[in-house]
């Protein structure tokens, strides 16, 4: 197994262009597969040997090609220029060494250092990023966590993927915010790696997509207005790829705050119940159904006429003679 570890990876980094094309035109040219998704893949390999390539090195390694050696190669040593530069870079570099070893049954990963690693990275422009974790507490069978940017209650937050349910235990947050875009990193130990992408346009803020270990779950548009808070009973989100796997969240609220925060409290509240939901459409046609009942009972009590002394409607009618 080899390993090209970079200092800072996000998936923007993969959409970089340069001169007009990718910046990783090698990686993109292979042939897309799936893997199970690992937590902390350098944490998983008990032993491994790291090897630095130096920027005047022909980019040859010794390697040899036996079971179990793991390799990892820091590539932040060859950081030249701007960063689109150094990934197409780094992607010729990937390139010649794979080449080196098409003949060894090689498992090769292009990762990151944890997102602790990544806290430490300087901030980019017009973004804001947290150096301290809101920390998630209890409030009886709900959990909640605040942060001056963004807040969040919920009871339930739940993973389905390949038949099983397991609850995320969110134990604090990390909120980067930019003009456009905030991301929320919900931190759970060692078991899940979250996220929460929001975009804000015009006023309102829209939730695209909740990211569990690297794998994305949506819905449909969920927009609201920046002045207020989000709420609902219960709302799923899943797995374009597999319809089967969703996450789960259980009477929930949160809020993104225009200004930063010093106390918890949320603005009034958007729900999001629609206004053709089941049980709404049920209510609609029972109405309807007893309206029409009513209307026709109306319409037959105004139809009947009053049968005065002089009408005998089952008998001759009275005939009177008169003489002048």
């Amino acid at each position: 197994m080899i390993i090209f570890l970079e200092n800072q990876l996000t998936w923007r980094d993969f959409q970089c262009r340069l001169d007009g094309s990718t910046c990783f035109p090698f990686m993109e040219s292979r042939p897309d597969k799936t893997y199970m998704t690992v937590n902390n893949p350098l944490g998983a390999l008990q032993t491994y040997v790291i090897s630095d390539l130096n920027l005047n090195s022909e980019f040859s390694l010794d390697i040899d090609c036996q079971k179990g050696l793991k390799y990892v190669i820091n590539l932040n040593s060859l950081s030249i220029n701007d960063k689109e530069t150094n990934f197409k870079l780094h992607d010729a570099i990937i390139r010649n060494i794979t080449s080196q070893l098409n003949l060894c049954p090689v498992l090769y990963m292009y990762t990151t250092h944890s997102s602790s690693a990544l806290q430490k990275v300087q901030a980019r422009s017009k973004r804001v990023k947290r150096q301290e974790a809101a920390v998630a507490k209890q409030l009886g069978n709900f959990s909640f966590v605040f942060d001056e940017r963004f807040a969040m209650i919920w009871e339930k937050f739940v993973l389905k993927a390949e038949g099983e349910l397991e609850n995320i235990n969110i134990e604090s947050v990390n909120v980067t915010a930019e003009v456009d875009e905030t991301t929320v990193n919900l931190n759970a130990g060692d078991h899940f790696q979250s996220e929460i992408h929001f975009t804000s346009e015009g006023g309102y803020h829209t939730l695209k997509y909740i990211q569990v270990d690297g794998v994305k779950y949506t819905t449909k548009a969920i927009t609201f207005s920046e002045d207020i808070s989000y709420t609902c009973h219960i709302l799923y989100l899943f797995n374009k790829e597999n319809s089967t796997d969703f996450v789960k969240l259980e009477r929930f609220q949160f809020e993104l705050f225009k200004t930063p925060m010093k106390k918890l409290r949320f603005s009034s509240a958007w729900h999001c119940v629609g206004y053709f939901t089941a049980p709404i459409i049920a209510g609609i046609i029972s109405a309807s159904v007893l309206l029409g009942i009513l209307a026709c009972g109306v319409a037959w009590i105004m139809n009947v006429g009053v049968v005065d002394r002089f009408d005998d409607p089952f008998g001759k009618p009275i005939i009177i003679i008169t003489e002048a």
